[in-house]
């Protein structure tokens, strides 16, 4: 008996068992609809966090005063950044250009209704161009506000009130008390930090605040070509040695949005080990369940086998037939959960799509994913099929016809 006959059989004698076969796959194809789906999204959530970040720059390090901060870099910081830092800074060899910026917390008005937003400064001259290069921002409607527009300002789309309603070009808004009219309104980011920012020079916002040029933070652009790890420490080394202090009482803060890139992938990677094994548990079900249907099959064909036998079946061709038997049912609850999975995901990111309007959140589905799941579902089946499958490869003629 050569392969192709022993599937055929296998095939035929699942066709004749049509509703256990079917009632075997739940726990394959739903094990493996969980794993698509909950890999499929981690990698889509891995994606859309990766381009997220890269809207800071993956060529640049912040350096802000040291503070736990659940707000915009130093919002609620301990230590200071002044203009001292920043030309400290700049002089080092890795760095091509440092610049200093404002966010802090305002009060906004608007048609007598008030919410509260976070400014961030735009500085003076080139550094702001810079700054709308850096943080990849976009025009929308009206235009960017520059060097001068003291009384203007530029909004995220997030800067809304109450049933939606939005400040439009041209629309003046009071600001801690003060007065500002719409300049432009910038594109979706699908970031908070951005698309619920107010921007404003930053010579109004010292005004308006009353601020003392000691900055909530800095943005310092590496060298093309330089390493950013290596840049952070130069620095850190840099500032520490300026303030004459000691390693670990720093009273500054130096990351990259690689290190919070890295920190939220190994987050995620845990989230998805632990979901994932969770979904294990339905494959453990599905085997067993594969198992058992493979040993009843056996009981229920004996006097087929020992016919085989009788005929010139060798233990390897019984062998083969249970084992690929097996194996498609595997097979066809992997290919069922591999298109259950890929549904499911497919339907997170249609929400995610109306309920933010954009596409922050895209299922991915790389090769390996596909193929393994295929391949793990059919390996799967046939490992639960082995011992069933031995069972029949040894019985004897005389045994299996006996009734």
């Amino acid at each position: 008996m050569n392969l192709l006959e022993a599937f055929k059989i296998a095939f035929q004698n699942l066709r004749h068992r049509g509703l256990r076969s079917w009632l075997t796959l739940i726990g394959i194809f739903a094990g493996i609809a969980a794993i698509v789906a909950l890999i499929s999204l981690g990698q889509g959530l891995q994606s859309a966090i990766a381009d997220q970040f890269s809207s800071f720059g993956v060529n640049t390090i912040t350096i802000q005063g040291a503070g736990s901060s659940f707000g915009p870099p130093g919002t609620n910081a301990v230590g200071e950044i002044n203009d001292h830092d920043v030309r400290l800074v700049e002089q080092l060899p890795s760095i091509e250009f440092a610049i200093p910026r404002y966010i802090k917390g305002v009060e906004v008005d608007y048609r007598d209704e008030v919410k509260n937003f976070f400014a961030a400064s735009l500085p003076p001259g080139e550094d702001g161009m810079r700054v709308y290069n850096l943080v990849n921002l976009h025009i929308d409607q009206g235009r960017f506000i520059q060097e001068g527009d003291d009384s203007k300002v530029t909004i995220g789309p997030s800067v809304t009130f109450n049933n939606d309603l939005a400040p439009q070009v041209g629309d003046k808004i009071k600001i801690n008390g003060k007065t500002f009219s719409v300049a432009g309104i910038t594109k979706k980011k699908g970031n908070p930090l951005f698309d619920s920012s107010i921007i404003m020079t930053q010579k109004s916002m010292e005004d308006l605040l009353g601020l003392d040029q000691k900055y909530s933070f800095m943005i310092a652009s590496v060298q093309p070509g330089e390493d950013v790890d290596q840049a952070k420490l130069e620095v850190e080394r840099a500032l520490r040695r300026d303030r004459g202090q000691k390693i670990g009482e720093e009273d500054f803060e130096i990351s990259s949005p690689q290190d919070a890139l890295n920190s939220l992938n190994d987050i995620l990677i845990v989230v998805q080990v632990l979901l994932v094994g969770i979904a294990f548990i339905s494959l453990v079900v599905g085997s067993i369940g594969i198992l058992n249907t493979m040993y009843t099959a056996v009981l229920e064909r004996r006097m087929e086998i020992g016919i085989m036998k009788a005929i010139g079946a060798k233990n390897s061709d019984v062998l083969a037939i249970f084992l690929i038997e097996s194996g498609l049912l595997g097979l066809t609850g992997g290919l069922l959960g591999l298109f259950l999975g890929a549904t499911i995901s497919k339907g997170v990111e249609i929400a995610a799509y109306a309920a933010f309007g954009e596409s922050i959140l895209k299922t991915v589905f790389p090769g390996w994913l596909i193929l393994g799941s295929v391949f793990f579902a059919f390996a799967l089946g046939a490992l639960a099929g082995t011992l069933p499958a031995r069972q029949a490869s040894k019985l004897q003629p005389v045994d299996a016809l006996r009734k």
